[in-house]
């Protein structure tokens, strides 16, 4: 055989490979896409992704393909990823239709306005379709071309004078631009022609703009939500139930509201979510017993739905009624005891059991049940958070805090979990950035009462006493009746300079309920009225009640050194470390007591007891700071604040008293350095 037919049959070998493994991929890339369109026809969309990657690894260039992936993305919740795919689909397809208008709609929403308007131009040039004028007005109104976009829109309705979208969205933008005697005309078409729950929903909120007298307004809207109630079906009737009862709560018409609910409840094949809203009217009205009893009667509709039990359980727990709420989730548990969420409920229920209420046994069973749902799965948020919970009952906020840092870095728009952080911080006396998160937690939920108090008292702590009054004053809106929140408003009353108005709130406090801390507000109002015997007839009352209390105390030797008392000063420091010989606050006092009688040593012995005793305590470290630089020792001074920067590095006023003393000492750049970090 010679050198040049071995070649050739080389060849002939190698273009037959080429054509079976081109063969091959075809029919690949087919069952792929076989399998993926069964997938998605089956609702297995992680399967059908599965499949369509595959395909896309034979030929990353087939277009179907993407355009398959795009679609079985979207309906896992993974719009970004869906979104890339269109864009590969119309990049390598133009011609597909479907897919450039899918694209240009989430163009708009993505701000990519400019490049779906001239999509939908190209598409409209070629072909008059309904939805490309839609698509088109979406963009001219994502770029406030509000005029070219109510002609889209009237284009649309041209091509197809019923389309459901094209009536909505003109309707909108005609009251976008002022024409609201043509936009109640289009809304009412659209409830004529299409006479869905939705229409009727979206003609009721846009009444009070379509009419201007409030009459005609209110009425519209009541025959519209009513006209929604009629025409729901499924699933939308508990919505069009508490729509219904909504517009009558806010009209001042509750009464109505009521029989509106209580007759749905008669009539309603399936009453139980009826129930429900019913439920939470009773309770929005102060009605705890009804809401509860109503609550019962849905559970006991649906015995085997551990929803129902859930929900009780859930407003049971709400109204502190733990025990029933216990009873409650216990039902649900029996139902269905694989159901990792009734678990952490149920350990939710014994932690507030046994940390509140001294249940025996309480909280371990809680720790139990989320330390085998976490063992099975880690990943489990509610779980973590649960069991963060527990943590910081067990004052362990070191390890609630990393708990809880871990289940945001997943979740990180979960107000409950910025909040127990927020705690967590707190009772790691790290208050500066407590604050951050528990102004965080309101952030994404302006209604969590907890968080409001949790953040009056954190400014309190730190001294901002204008927002710790803003803060206590929010949260008492709507629980007037914490007294531990009133006293807190007072006391930052008093500290913002506001002494009347802080008298005025401990006045609400009857006698028979004056605490140690409110007899010790009491005093501060006398003492900033200058009413001293009466300060010290409060504030020693109050030390009786809270012996060893270093804010008492230090308040008895500010009236004590006024009345030259200082030995009663002594003798109560000297008591109350007796008592509580850990007491960093109170070595602080007896510090200051030592220096006022030119004692140094032990004053400076007592300074530095205190910070070693509590090196996060800001007070400490100022106490001897000043000490220092009243008796000249300005670089002690210095190493002091650079040791209370170490411990409190979030500390503004460290920062700039250092600054401070860098610049007297001659060292402008160091300065600058410490007053650039105090703005940070």
């Amino acid at each position: 055989m010679t050198a040049m037919f071995r070649f050739r049959l080389v060849l002939v070998f190698v273009s037959l490979a080429g054509v079976v493994a081109c063969g091959d991929d075809a029919s690949r890339l087919e069952e792929h896409m076989a399998r993926g369109d069964a997938y998605y026809e089956e609702e297995k969309f992680s399967e059908a992704i599965i499949e369509y990657r595959s395909a896309q690894q034979i030929d990353p260039n087939y277009p179907d393909a993407h355009y398959n992936l795009a679609r079985a993305y979207f309906q896992t919740d993974k719009p970004r990823d869906g979104f890339w795919e269109l864009r590969e689909t119309v990049r390598l397809d133009p011609g597909n239709r479907e897919a450039l208008i899918e694209f240009s709609q989430l163009q708009v929403l993505a701000n990519e306005a400019e490049e779906a308007l001239a999509n939908m131009d190209r598409f409209l040039a070629e072909e008059g379709d309904v939805r490309g004028h839609v698509v088109r007005g979406q963009a001219l109104d994502m770029l406030d071309r509000f005029e070219e976009a109510n002609e889209a829109y009237e284009n649309a309705l041209k091509a197809d004078p019923e389309h459901e979208v094209a009536m909505r969205a003109l309707a909108r933008s005609e009251m976008r631009v002022g024409q609201k005697e043509e936009a109640r005309a289009v809304w009412e078409k659209l409830v004529e022609v299409h006479p869905t729950f939705a229409n009727y929903t979206l003609l009721a909120r846009a009444a009070t703009q379509l009419v201007d007298d409030p009459e005609e307004a209110f009425a519209l809207r009541e025959q519209s939500a009513l006209r929604a109630l009629e025409v729901a079906e499924g699933d939308d009737r508990p919505g069009a139930y508490e729509q219904a009862a909504s517009f009558y709560v806010i009209a001042d018409r509750t009464p109505e509201a009521f029989a509106l609910l209580e007759k749905g409840v008669e009539v309603e094949e399936d009453p139980v979510d009826v129930m429900y809203i019913l439920a939470r009217l009773h309770q929005g009205e102060g009605n705890a017993a009804e809401a509860d009893a109503i609550l019962e009667k849905a559970s006991l509709a649906r015995p085997d739905d551990p929803s129902a039990h859930r929900v009780l359980a859930a407003f049971r727990a709400r109204a502190g009624d733990f025990e029933r709420a216990l009873e409650s989730i216990e039902r649900a548990v029996a139902i269905d005891p694989s159901d990792d969420q009734v678990k952490i409920q149920k350990a939710e229920i014994l932690m507030e059991l046994g940390f509140r209420q001294d249940r025996a046994g309480g909280a371990e069973e809680a720790r139990e049940i989320l330390v085998e749902v976490l063992d099975r799965e880690p990943s489990n948020l509610f779980a973590l958070v649960a069991h963060a919970k527990y943590r910081l009952g067990k004052n362990d906020p070191d390890e609630a805090v990393t708990e809880l840092r871990r289940a945001l870095e997943v979740r990180p728009d979960w107000a409950e979990a910025s909040y127990l952080l927020g705690i967590a911080l707190v009772a790691q006396e790290d208050y500066a950035n407590g604050r951050v998160e528990l102004a965080r937690a309101l952030e994404l939920d302006p209604n969590l009462l907890a968080a409001k108090a949790a953040l009056a008292e954190v400014h309190f702590k730190l001294g901002e006493w204008q927002y710790a009054v803003e803060r206590a004053r929010d949260y008492l809106a709507a629980r007037p009746d914490d007294q531990k929140a009133r006293l807190l408003l007072a006391q930052s009353l008093v500290s913002a300079g506001y002494v009347e108005a802080a008298a005025a709130e401990l006045g609400t406090i009857p006698p028979e309920d004056r605490t140690g801390e409110v007899l010790f507000a009491l005093g501060r109002v006398g003492h900033a009225r200058s009413e001293f015997k009466k300060a010290r007839s409060f504030y020693e009352a109050a030390n009786e009640k809270l012996p060893g209390n270093a804010e008492i105390i230090q308040s008895l030797m500010s009236l004590d050194r006024r009345e030259d008392r200082m030995d009663e000063s002594k003798a109560r420091v000297d008591a109350a470390l007796e008592a509580d010989p850990e007491s960093a606050q109170l070595y602080q006092l007896r510090g200051v007591l030592a220096f006022n009688e030119g004692r140094n040593e032990d004053a400076e012995r007592d300074f530095r007891k205190a910070i070693e005793m509590a090196p996060a305590d800001q007070a400490g470290y100022q106490r001897l700071a000043r000490f220092y630089a009243v008796t000249g020792r300005l670089e002690e001074t210095t190493q002091i604040y650079e040791a209370a920067i170490e411990a409190q590095p979030e500390a503004a006023q460290f920062h700039h008293f250092l600054g401070v003393l860098y610049e007297l000492s001659g060292d402008p750049d160091r300065a600058i350095e410490r007053y650039e970090s105090a703005i940070r």
